[in-house]
């Protein structure tokens, strides 16, 4: 499990099994974010702070196929660093963005409440 004293002071380690709260504000304090968790990429885009994927260790179940599917709705793709690379050669400093949607929030809400009035009508 990843500590404090493993990455220094500049860099803050994020313990998902914290209070939801916690997990929110110390990755909302972040300038960026390094993350091989699919949960805090989405929370970073969401708050509008430049993150990096760094890539799933090899026993995470489902692969890097969730990641895809995710960045496959984003209007430019993002690929996984090895974790080590993301750190040793400071490839968060020139990899970091924001992933913005292809389509505007607005219309994927449309589209869904089409499809809910689809299968669930309202008389």
């Amino acid at each position: 499990k990843p500590t404090q004293q493993m990455y220094g002071k500049d860099f803050l380690v994020v313990d998902p099994s914290k209070p939801f709260e916690q997990v929110i504000s110390e990755i909302a304090s972040a300038s960026a974010i390094i993350s091989q968790s699919l949960h805090g990429l989405v929370m970073a885009d969401a708050l509008g702070i430049p993150n990096v994927w760094a890539a799933p260790h090899g026993k995470m179940i489902g692969g890097e196929f969730k990641f895809m599917d995710y960045y496959s709705t984003a209007k430019r793709s993002k690929h996984s660093i090895p974790f080590d690379k993301v750190l040793a050669e400071q490839l968060w400093r020139k990899e970091a963005f924001v992933s913005e949607s292809k389509m505007p929030l607005d219309m994927y809400s449309s589209l869904y409440e089409e499809m809910l009035a689809s299968v669930l009508p309202i008389n």
